[in-house]
């Protein structure tokens, strides 16, 4: 008797899809909506690293062959997944989209609702992609959720399907995916809403991991803005959707008191006279001590982002969608643009985070597991600095070990925000973080020892500003 390990997979499809629109034809089979996947790679994505894996038939002569799965996917488990945000690149999310917030607002109620109703198990994220016929760019790509759990008696298991068949349904999902384990390799089944298997596969593991991170071979499938413009498009988009629209419009009013766009960055550029100076690194690292005491040595100006004018706004940001929070973040960096020049024209200024943090945070997220190597190589177009922000004169990272920081956190006696919750969470987290921080060009970041005291941390950075003659 051989053992059994079903994964439950549905996806809901998007109206700004090419594939999904196809999918979706009335006379479209079941078996051509499934050849779509067979085009596909797809990945679950475990703390330790994403498996990576396509589904085809198994030619005649391979039908013995064992392949190598994760334990997880080969022990007596069930695995629920579900699939949401997508891209085409015939349809790509822009303003004249207007589904495209529905549909990552829709993915994130979908995420909480998986949570709350199985709060005993482990929710994993998942990916799935097809580069054009030159390999060059994405032709789709969706990210969605894998739910995984001990399977117990097969009553367990058909509450479980059912419960989670009704949220198909809520979602308006036409079918889901069933992936059994049996005879030393994984099946992937095409089931409908009301439970008929439509068609199945093997599920094949890649032999090598991709050179980069799917979610970067565009950049419309991830959460790092480049420009001003596509974190507008995006927060545009938002104003379509009723659950949000009003703390978008209030927020996008308020940017346009201080952002002109009219103005190229190559003009605040010359008008900047002193230093403006960034400060970078994990929470409780002493940013905001530094920012003080250097402000304070230099006679500068101390500033932080997200800007004062919006930043009463962060906490509902922050428990919105990633791609929609970094485009807030986005809309910060480039309002606090004017107000540099503007103090940078007397004196040298002081900041706490810029552009670096909005984009590492991102990088580290939209990556979802694993080590550094799941990074976007360096080099990478990711880690450069936008051509339409003010550049700071120098970016300084502090660090400190782990302990240090989780003690220095202990001693705020404070509620631990998102961010900082990831962070103690995960190990491997703050390893791509910290890594997507050292990885960004032009400007780099100065990375400085800040495990010793406040007077010392600041004297280190003050050698090092004069030794690049900025001060």
């Amino acid at each position: 008797m051989f053992k059994r390990q079903f994964l439950i997979i549905f996806t809901r499809f998007n109206p700004f899809h090419i594939h999904n629109i196809r999918a979706v034809s009335m006379n479209m089979t079941c078996r051509e909506r499934f050849n779509i996947w067979r085009e596909s790679i797809s990945s679950f994505e475990f703390d330790s690293g994403p498996f990576y894996f396509t589904v085809n038939n198994t030619p005649e002569g391979e039908k013995q062959k064992r392949y190598s799965y994760p334990g997880r996917l080969m022990n007596e488990n069930i695995m629920l997944s579900c699939t949401g945000f997508k891209y085409g690149n015939e349809t790509k999310p822009r303003k004249d989209h207007p589904n495209f917030a529905r549909n990552l607002l829709l993915n994130h109620s979908l995420h909480i609702e998986l949570q709350e109703t199985f709060k005993d198990c482990c929710l994993l994220k998942t990916l799935s992609y097809a580069l054009d016929e030159g390999q060059n760019s994405l032709e789709y790509f969706e990210k969605g959720f894998a739910l995984t759990f001990e399977g117990g008696h097969g009553e367990s298991r058909q509450k479980i399907e059912k419960d989670f068949q009704r949220i198909v349904t809520k979602y308006e999902q036409s079918h889901y995916f069933r992936y059994v384990y049996q005879c030393h390799r994984m099946v992937k089944q095409l089931v409908t809403t009301s439970g008929q298997v439509e068609d199945e596969g093997i599920v094949i593991p890649l032999r090598e991991q991709p050179k980069c991170h799917p979610a970067y071979l565009s950049g419309e499938t991830n959460s790092v803005f480049h420009t001003y413009e596509r974190a507008k498009e995006v927060l545009i988009e938002c104003t379509d959707s009723a659950e949000i629209q009003g703390l978008v419009r209030e927020t996008m009013a308020t940017a346009s008191q201080y952002i002109d766009e009219d103005d190229g960055v190559e003009k605040y550029q010359e008008q900047r006279k002193h230093p403006f100076i960034v400060v970078e690194g994990l929470d409780a690292t002493g940013k905001s001590t530094l920012v003080e005491n250097l402000a304070l040595e230099l006679n500068a100006s101390a500033m932080r982002s997200p800007p004062n004018c919006i930043r009463e706004r962060r906490s509902k940001f922050d428990a919105l969608p990633e791609m929609i929070r970094r485009a807030y973040y986005t809309l910060g960096n480039h309002i606090l643009t004017s107000e540099v020049v503007e103090k940078c024209a007397t004196r040298a200024v002081v900041m706490d985070r810029f552009w670096h943090s909005t984009a590492a945070y991102a990088i580290a997220t939209d990556t979802a597991c694993g080590d550094k190597t799941v990074l976007p190589p360096e080099g990478h177009w990711v880690y450069n600095w936008p051509k339409d922000l003010i550049k700071p004169t120098a970016v300084i990272f502090l660090t400190v070990t782990e302990a240090i920081r989780d003690q220095r956190l202990n001693q705020r006696n404070e509620i631990k925000t998102q961010e900082e919750k990831a962070l103690s969470a995960s190990k491997l987290f703050r390893e791509r973080l910290l890594e997507s921080y050292r990885r960004m060009k032009n400007p780099a970041c100065i990375e400085i020892d800040a495990s010793s005291s406040k007077e010392e941390v600041l004297q280190a950075v003050k050698k090092k500003l004069k030794e690049l003659e900025i001060i």
